[in-house]
């Protein structure tokens, strides 16, 4: 918008070459004198320093998981990398936007997220008093969906858990600090505007204590968003996980038999707030 694009996509120099490559369509060219966008991709790196010599050796997110179980330090930090991207526009014979996909009916919506997390094999306990995630028993806890809102507001808080769940060690092994919040207001913003879904009631807003946050964190919080919602994303178009804590393509379906919430109860309640 501040450059005054009508596009919203985005491709490097590289991804254009590849594309080109792919469709054939090698008269495809960034046009004469066109600037491309700088931006930074965060990506956490676990490492350790030399005492003595203050060197970095950088870990494998295996080989820093056995290194803290046996008590040794290990030190965590955000690194940026910086890239340059080029907005659709600016390439000459760049193919017109496709017509967007239909959207996603909130049946559909719906059962994506609870699919989603029942073949993840996160657990879900239902008919708490309280929506909650709590680290030592590794449970997301979730009331009786009538005593929700909307089912929008729900499934908004389902996701919001099944995110604060992948912090725990078997997953991505995130730190439970003051800053969780803000990578879950993040994720919820991010899938929200992908599926349609509202902020959870929890939140909606962005808290105080992070304005002014130092713009590290910021970035640090988006990459751990992004992560999730890419799971998200390629779970949703029937494609295995990269994500090394996602149960293989195969174990699906029993873990969606194990994990699904009570359906009679559940969908009599979602009707009546329909």
């Amino acid at each position: 918008m501040e450059k005054g694009f009508s596009d919203d996509r985005w491709l490097t120099f590289n991804q254009l070459q590849n594309y080109k490559t792919e469709t054939k369509n090698f008269k495809m060219s960034i046009r004469k004198d066109e600037k491309g966008i700088k931006l930074l991709r965060p990506e956490s790196v676990s490492f350790t320093v030399d005492d003595n010599t203050g060197k970095w050796t950088f870990l494998s997110d295996e080989q820093a998981k056995e290194m803290r179980q046996q008590g040794e330090k290990v030190q965590h930090k955000t690194i940026f990398f910086p890239y340059t991207v080029f907005n659709a526009s600016q390439i000459e014979n760049f193919p017109a936007k496709e017509t967007p996909a239909p959207v996603i009916t909130p049946e559909e919506r719906y059962a994506l997220i609870d699919n989603f997390i029942a073949s993840s094999g996160l657990k879900v306990e239902y008919g708490h008093k309280k929506a909650g995630y709590t680290g030592e028993a590794d449970t997301i806890t979730l009331p009786d969906p009538q005593t929700f809102k909307s089912p929008d507001d729900y499934y908004a808080m389902k996701l919001r858990l099944a995110f604060h769940a992948t912090a725990h060690p078997d997953r991505e092994n995130r730190p439970m600090d003051e800053f969780e919040i803000m990578r879950g207001e993040t994720f919820s913003m991010m899938a929200g505007s992908r599926l349609g879904l509202p902020m959870p009631l929890d939140g909606g807003a962005w808290p105080k204590q992070f304005e002014g946050v130092d713009n590290a964190k910021a970035f640090e919080s988006a990459g751990d968003a992004a992560k999730m919602l890419s799971v998200l994303d390629q779970f949703s178009r029937g494609i295995e996980p990269k994500a090394k804590w996602f149960p293989p393509k195969d174990e699906w379906p029993a873990q969606a038999v194990q994990e699904k919430p009570p359906a009679q109860e559940q969908s009599a309640a979602l009707r009546m707030k329909m």
